[in-house]
């Protein structure tokens, strides 16, 4: 009989249902993403990693509207006319940001842009422009429900895209492939804010005021040079291997990029079911107990998201030997892997600093990371003329010094210890430093798949206490998932 009430009570559990949609997502996305690959060929592949890169270009210009009108609504959760009157500023503001893109759009059908030749982009350029003021609305729209604590229009929201062109990629191939690529982005995004609309959770019963954009753009404004910097990383390194290198090199980036992506974005549906409730809990002048929580969500997140790219490592060379066209490609995978891992390093830190009004420490170390990315990254590309995948080690150092200056003010924050073993345990503890080192070795000298397995072993058996916490974490989020609501 309890065993039903458990299954009853799973069933009715939203969390659970928004995790399997997006686990299934995600499996669609990495289908897709190979499909993809194998239809489009390299040269083709560097074509659509191009609109893509475009697209993610006009994505991080959104001022940090989405961010800070979460923080605001968050803070003023108990005023509804305050909260109603950011929620339609922040639309007001969305809209002068899409009249900016519309702009560039006839500034390009004026006077054209020459690196859109080399990736023979033609009109898609306008597709392009129509998708990225609608994901502005959609991420703005998404935040918004979900500090409402809906979860099942968010996952519409971030399904739809995968499926639309997961049907593409299986009744088309080749240029007319990359059409209805670009197509199925236009048609989720308008269905997801039809439905963010339909569902009445945004609301449009506010009223704009001057006060309230003002406030967005002032919470925003070092938030918006964070996460402009901070996506520029990763960007500006695409950047210069589609400038410096052949289209079909760019493509072969592009694959490892996605591929490895694909590993992580399970971790990112845990990040945006609890980044209001994270907002909400590191706001807290408790210092013990904001310290406490970001120890035990750090240590399940960065634990798991390791564990899992080892996993994947196992797997990519099998995946690769049935796509023989992306054998020289299987490198820069691994090294694009373990880029990302750096990334998720630095996981809480800065959450941490938006709900302490540290955004302008943020945009500061942001600021930092990408100018030493980009340095780096040109030393590599111009000065030495290194290969492709050889780019990515610059995004690496720019992804351990984001994560230890996180680490450093975060710490000065909490009013705790900021020497150099303290920082080093935090950004990277040896339970994970020394499987991480170990790995890099194995890649750099390709020493094959059994040091990979081994080095995945001493992994588990390094981390056996913080994987049994992750469990114990997703069993308290499964049973109980008001846990991740705002207000519980």
């Amino acid at each position: 009989m309890k065993a039903f009430e458990t299954i009853g009570k799973m069933w009715h559990n939203k969390v659970i249902w928004y995790m399997v949609t997006r686990y299934v997502t995600y499996a669609v996305q990495f289908i897709v993403s190979i499909l993809v690959a194998a239809k489009l060929g390299p040269f083709q592949l560097g074509i659509w990693g191009f609109l893509l890169l475009l697209i993610n270009y006009f994505n991080i210009f959104n001022f940090g509207i989405p961010n800070s009108t979460t923080v605001l609504m968050v803070k003023n959760k108990n005023d509804q006319e305050k909260a109603g009157q950011v929620e339609v500023s922040s639309m007001v503001l969305m809209g002068i940001i899409g009249l900016v893109i519309l702009a560039i759009g006839v500034y390009y059908a004026i006077f054209g842009i020459p690196l859109f030749d080399k990736y023979q982009i033609g009109n898609l350029f306008y597709f392009v422009c129509a998708i990225a003021i609608m994901q502005h609305f959609v991420s703005l729209f998404s935040l918004i429900a979900r500090v409402r604590g809906s979860i099942a229009e968010v996952a519409f929201a971030q399904t739809v895209i995968p499926v639309l062109t997961l049907i593409a990629v299986l009744c088309f191939r080749d240029r007319i492939l990359l059409l209805f690529l670009v197509l199925s982005y236009v048609i989720g995004n308008a269905l997801a804010i039809l439905l963010f609309i339909k569902k009445k959770l945004v609301h449009f019963n506010g009223k704009p005021s001057r006060q309230a954009c003002e406030n967005i753009i002032n919470k925003g404004k070092f938030l918006f040079i964070y996460n402009v910097c901070f996506y520029l990383i990763f960007l500006s390194s695409k950047t210069i291997v589609s400038k410096f290198y052949p289209v079909e090199e760019f493509g072969f980036f592009t694959f490892a990029y996605t591929l490895s992506n694909a590993v992580l974005l399970m971790m990112q549906a845990f990040t945006a079911i609890v980044f209001p409730k994270l907002i909400d809990k590191f706001g807290s002048d408790n210092h013990a107990e904001v310290s406490l929580m970001l120890r035990n969500v750090r240590e399940s997140y960065v634990t798991m998201s390791h564990a899992i790219m080892y996993v994947a490592f196992l797997l990519f060379p099998v995946l690769i030997h049935f796509m023989p066209k992306y054998d020289s490609a299987l490198s820069v995978v691994f090294y694009m892997g373990l880029t990302l891992l750096l990334y998720a390093n630095s996981f809480g830190y800065s959450t941490l600093l938006i709900a302490q009004n540290a955004e302008k420490k943020l945009a500061v170390i942001s600021f930092l990371s990408l100018f030493v990315n980009i340095a780096t990254a040109i030393f590599l590309a111009v000065g030495i003329r290194c290969d492709f995948q050889y780019v990515i080690f610059a995004t690496m150092f720019a992804y351990l010094i984001f994560t230890c200056l996180c680490v450093i003010y975060g710490k000065r924050l909490l009013s705790e210890q900021r020497g150099f073993l303290n920082v080093l345990n935090d950004s990277f503890p040896l339970r994970l430093l020394i499987p991480y080192v170990l790995m890099i070795t194995v890649v750099v000298f390709e020493l094959g798949i059994l040091p990979m397995v081994a080095i995945a072993l001493l992994f588990v058996l390094f981390n056996i206490k913080s994987i049994k916490e992750i469990f114990n974490l997703l069993r308290r989020i499964l049973f109980n998932p008001n846990v991740v609501d705002i207000n519980k």
